[in-house]
């Protein structure tokens, strides 16, 4: 009786878990950290630069390379060069510029409806075209901001 109540179980056992299917996990945009200070390697059809870039919660923005640095506060963007600030005010910034265009895709992140790809990718879409934004599911860590339409890619390295 107990060999035969043994196998029953196991077999149960068997059925239960041949049954049930693993869901595979999505990443979603809540798991991104809004707030992060890192490097980046940036390229556009216009050519590849290195910056420090820093994102807040509150929407806030810098992207500060060795020559040219840009702000963004209160709605504009503001700029230094070689650590000189710009006596001008906000300046506009030609729809070309990687800090510009960094600065639409990272609000996107926090702001717009991404669609979730699989555990490390989103996909979004703009006015310079569909986007992928590859970040890490456990830490939120962005990795990689690509949208090949417009000839962009940003790859993110260390934090400080």
């Amino acid at each position: 009786m107990r060999k035969k109540l043994c196998v029953f179980l196991f077999t149960v056992c068997l059925l239960l878990t041949g049954c049930t299917s693993i869901q595979p996990s999505y990443l979603s945009q809540e798991q991104i950290s809004p707030e992060f200070r890192c490097k980046a390697t940036i390229v556009t059809s216009s050519g590849e630069w290195e910056a420090i870039v820093s994102h807040t919660a509150e929407n806030g923005f810098s992207c500060e390379s060795d020559t040219i640095s840009y702000y963004w506060s209160g709605g504009q963007f503001y700029e230094t060069c070689a650590g000189l600030e710009s006596e001008k005010g906000p300046c506009t910034l030609p729809e070309n510029s990687y800090a510009l265009a960094l600065k639409e895709y990272l609000s996107l992140i926090y702001e717009g409806q991404l669609e979730p790809i699989d555990s490390e990718t989103l996909k979004g879409s703009c006015s310079r075209g569909d986007f992928i934004i590859k970040a890490d599911g456990k830490t939120g860590k962005l990795k990689e901001l690509r949208c090949d339409a417009a000839g962009f890619l940003a790859t993110f390295q260390e934090e400080f």
